[in-house]
């Protein structure tokens, strides 16, 4: 059972293929699995990203991918199957096989 995630910059594009799928796994999970399948054997991570926690009515979001912070009215918004999803990402349940995007862009909370 594995599942896809993909880091989008706009500019380059990251495709981590092959990331082991548990049942359960949400969004946050999935990143972090993804992230550890491609830190090793390669010394330098594919990507790398830190979360914040915005509290218990809300939960986790991504802060930064690849040193790309929220910036302007810019952020990490998450989408499973090309269908965006809540920032937060410890309540987005992943499926087996689902595709999971993390794309740089405007964030629809903020006036443009």
């Amino acid at each position: 059972m594995l599942i896809t995630v993909i880091i989008n910059t706009t500019l380059t594009k990251t495709t981590v293929e092959n990331v082991p799928y548990t049942l359960g796994m949400n969004a946050q999970k999935a990143l972090q699995a993804a992230y550890n399948t491609v830190k090793c054997p390669p010394a330098v991570p594919l990507f790398t990203y830190t979360m914040g926690y915005t509290g218990s009515q809300t939960g986790y979001v991504v802060e930064i991918i690849i040193g790309l912070s929220p910036f302007s009215n810019k952020c990490w918004m998450p989408y499973i199957g090309g269908t965006v999803q809540s920032r937060y990402i410890d309540n987005i349940t992943i499926n087996d096989s689902d595709i999971l995007e993390f794309k740089y862009e405007a964030n629809p909370n903020e006036d443009n």
